[in-house]
């Protein structure tokens, strides 16, 4: 089972995806602002930084999924040893 500072590691290193997601809004806000369609480029560059934010939440939804299964596996040790 990993301890605190594997997770705290992990994290750190997951790309922080607000200001992604922001980037993304401020083009679309821009699009809409001037009536006018998204370049080829920025649209490129918006997919891209949303498939990127698509990889930070599988990555962060990974570590939930195992810092889950290591609660429920402590929980179950305390009730053990409560119940001894």
């Amino acid at each position: 089972m990993k301890d605190a500072r594997d997770y705290s590691r992990q994290l750190r290193e997951i790309k922080e995806s607000c200001p992604m997601i922001n980037d993304v809004i401020k083009l679309i806000k821009w699009s809409y602002a001037k009536s006018e369609y998204i370049g080829y480029g920025d649209q490129n560059e918006a997919l891209s930084t949303l498939e990127d934010i698509r990889q930070i939440n599988c990555e962060l939804r990974e570590i939930s999924k195992e810092l889950l299964e290591n609660v429920e596996y402590l929980e179950e040790q305390v009730y053990l040893l409560n119940n001894e």
